[in-house]
């Protein structure tokens, strides 16, 4: 893929898709299939968050002038951006029961499952805290990166416009791998398009990213601490 055109840019690029699969997307399949594997990724979180840190770090210091620019989070509409983003947590919503129920009329086999999910029942104390920042601050820079400034600015300079964002946004909502989550994610990844494409600035669709990614945090902890104190006070089924 010639996206990009210093080698630099290259190197970096190649240092990011390959902590991506190796950090996220290989340790999701492992708890998918192996349920066993998210206890040794639980107790290894160091070794899963760290190199992730790693990166972040290695793009501010080594190719800060192409993926982060300063002009990327300079004159961002934030307050503007969080209204909109609430918004778009609702008709996310709306987006997933509405998949959900085509798949059941399709009879689609599918998981309900989410890795993710899975891998933060199992995490306790410090070890939320550390996921909590990889997935509400890291994830959101690595991914949007990922997405607009080297795939979708790839497209860009090859495809129509609309081309260029269909496919960025279908690759973001594939590239998690979640069925039935799929067309929700088309969507949140379409949103996040469209807030850096108006001003080709990264801060919107970041900040959007983690408004999203936070929600998603906290509901999953208030979901799994009253379903413990539900067990605790007899009242669980």
């Amino acid at each position: 893929m010639n996206f990009l055109c210093g080698k630099s840019e290259k190197n970096a690029a190649a240092a990011i898709l390959l902590c991506y699969g190796m950090y996220i997307f290989i340790p999701a399949v492992l708890v998918r299939f192996f349920p066993a594997a998210a206890d040794f990724l639980r107790q290894g979180i160091w070794v899963i968050i760290l190199p992730g840190i790693l990166v972040s770090a290695f793009l501010f210091i080594y190719a800060k002038d192409f993926f982060i620019r300063k002009c990327d989070f300079i004159g961002i509409a934030w307050g503007k951006i969080s209204i909109c983003s609430l918004g778009m947590l609702i008709i996310s919503a709306v987006s997933a029961w509405l998949w959900f129920a085509f798949l059941k009329f399709m009879k689609f086999e599918f998981s309900t499952d989410v890795p993710v999910e899975q891998f933060l029942r199992t995490c306790h104390g410090g070890e939320l805290v550390i996921a909590g920042i990889f997935i509400c601050i890291i994830t959101p820079f690595i991914e949007e990166i990922i997405f607009r400034r080297v795939v979708y600015e790839g497209l860009r300079n090859r495809c129509p416009e609309f081309f260029s964002i269909t496919v960025s946004s279908l690759l973001f909502a594939v590239f998690h791998g979640i069925l039935f989550q799929l067309f929700p994610l088309f969507l949140l990844g379409l949103y996040f398009q469209l807030l850096y494409v108006g001003e080709r600035k990264l801060g919107g669709a970041v900040f959007a990213h983690f408004f999203n990614n936070t929600f998603a945090f906290v509901m999953l902890m208030l979901l799994k601490y009253y379903q413990k104190i539900r067990v605790f006070t007899g009242t669980h089924p």
